[in-house]
């Protein structure tokens, strides 16, 4: 692997991921700012204990939810019982889960499997109508929160102890095809895999282009920014978020191809690397030798010229 490799990622599959450590007042701050905008949540919860991490805490263990389970040694899917249609959906997400680890792994530095986790298996929901994708949302959440339009949303929560993942909920009209499924299901694991190996005792800054890009960066083919969308962003810098919430997405996803065509993809991953415990400046720096004033020059002129 290309570039220096931060402690969290250095950790084995077989080491404690818990540490306890006390987080700023300006990173949790920051990643308020950035929750609840487009498709996770993640908020800090100084309550939370080490007995929250297991499995059995996950809404759908209970029998009187009505959701049926299929697991294997990294993931749990729950679905909708006595729905043939809707197994065999979680039996797709199954397999496409395991399949996306490898390519995770690789692009950012490692891949959080539950020894990592104090044993904890990454939960995955399938909503069978949009009422239950709403009503999912507010249960495995813990508390009501404003519902944005979305096709698959991530929780978490991290305190001093790490991050708890609590799950990855996917709507049902990702399955107007298998292909768009397994993208949503690839971008909402990157958010799992990323937001684990942040390390929240240090001033971090993900921004919404770095995490939003970076998850369709990993589980979409190269999209081709019109015209419109390329005059957005040459109005946009890299030193904050997007202030067109969708450009996020897109415009962040030019940034990591940009960052591959003119560096390498070694170089992207150094970068994610850096980001878990840099700021964004910082990891420019260290990953590309340059600031990121410089970086955002590139990226414009690589973009004028498409």
């Amino acid at each position: 692997m290309d570039g220096i490799i931060s402690p969290s990622v250095r950790k084995g599959k077989n080491s404690k991921a818990l540490i306890y450590t006390e987080i700023s007042l300006e990173t949790i701050r920051f990643l308020d700012s950035i929750s609840n905008h487009l498709d996770f949540l993640i908020r800090y919860d100084p309550r939370i204990q080490l007995k929250d991490w297991k499995n059995k805490n996950n809404y759908g263990e209970d029998k009187r939810t009505g959701l049926a389970k299929i697991e294997d040694n990294n993931f749990i899917v729950y679905f909708e019982k006595n729905s043939n249609e809707e197994l065999e959906k979680a039996k797709k997400t199954l397999k496409w889960a395991n399949e996306g680890i490898p390519g995770l792994a690789d692009l950012l530095g490692k891949y959080p499997y539950p020894a990592d986790v104090n044993n904890r298996k990454l939960p995955i929901y399938l909503a069978d109508t949009e009422r239950k994708y709403e009503e999912l949302a507010m249960l495995i959440n813990g508390s009501p929160f404003k519902m944005i339009p979305s096709v698959g949303l991530y929780f978490s929560v991290y305190s001093r102890m790490g991050n708890l993942t609590l799950g990855i909920l996917l709507s049902p009209v990702i399955w107007r095809s298998d292909n768009y499924a397994q993208e949503v299901l690839l971008h909402e694991m990157n958010h799992y895999v990323y937001f684990t190996l942040v390390e929240y005792d240090k001033a971090v800054r993900p921004f919404l282009w770095v995490s939003e890009g970076l998850a369709d960066y990993f589980s979409k083919t190269e999209k081709t920014l019109t015209p419109e969308q390329i005059q957005l962003c040459l109005q946009y810098t890299l030193s904050g978020t997007f202030p067109n919430f969708s450009a996020n997405y897109w415009g962040g996803e030019s940034v990591f191809r940009f960052m591959e065509d003119e560096y390498g993809k070694g170089h992207v991953r150094s970068f994610v690397i850096y980001t878990y415990s840099n700021t964004i400046d910082n990891a420019t720096t260290a990953s590309f030798g340059k600031r990121l004033n410089q970086i955002e020059e590139e990226w414009k002129l690589w973009l004028s010229n498409r």
